[in-house]
C-alpha cells in the first residue's frame, strides 16, 4: 500500500478547503481512491483553532464568561465585538514543527486544520479579506505555511 505523507495530507485538506466556493469537479473514481485512502489511513489529527481562542478563558467579558467559541451566539456577542478578537490573536508559541512531529511521532498519517472557520476569519494569509491572521492581527503570521513546510 502507497503511504501518503503528513505533508501530502495535509496539502489534500487545505487546498479542499479553499476551494469550498467552487464547483467539485471529482469524478465518483477520484472520490472512491480519495476515501480509501483515508479510511485506510485510520489515524491523523484534527485541529480546531482561530481567534476563537481568544475568550477561551476565564475572564469577564461585560459581565459574561467568556468561554470559547460557542458563546458568540450564547450569550449573543455582536460581530463587532468579536471581530476584536483578531487583535488579540498573538500566539507567538506557536510551533509547526512541534505539531507535526507530535503528530508523526503518534503515527499519525494526516493533519486537517480549521482553515477558515464560520466566522469568516481566514487562518492563513489570503487577498480576498482582510479578515485573516496575517493581516488582522498582531502576529502577522500564516500558520498553514508554517505547517504545510514541516510536513
Amino acid at each position: 500500500m502507497r503511504k501518503i505523507s503528513c505533508c501530502s495530507a495535509l496539502m489534500l485538506f487545505l487546498s479542499v478547503s479553499s476551494a469550498v466556493a467552487q464547483t467539485a469537479h471529482e469524478t465518483p473514481e477520484q472520490f472512491q481512491a480519495r476515501t480509501k485512502w483515508w479510511r485506510a489511513a485510520k489515524f491523523g489529527m484534527f485541529i480546531h483553532w482561530g481567534i476563537y481562542a481568544v475568550p477561551a478563558d476565564s475572564t469577564d467579558l461585560e459581565g459574561h464568561k467568556r468561554i470559547a467559541e460557542w458563546y458568540f451566539s450564547n450569550k449573543q456577542l455582536q460581530v463587532k465585538d468579536y471581530e476584536k478578537f483578531a487583535s488579540e490573536f498573538n500566539p507567538v508559541q506557536f510551533d509547526a514543527r512541534r505539531w507535526v512531529a507530535t503528530a508523526k511521532n503518534a503515527g499519525m498519517k494526516y493533519i486537517v486544520i480549521t482553515s477558515k472557520h464560520h466566522d469568516g476569519f481566514s487562518m492563513f494569509d489570503t487577498k480576498m479579506t482582510g479578515y485573516n491572521v496575517v493581516q488582522a492581527t498582531p502576529w502577522r503570521h500564516d500558520p498553514m505555511k508554517d505547517l504545510a513546510a514541516e510536513c
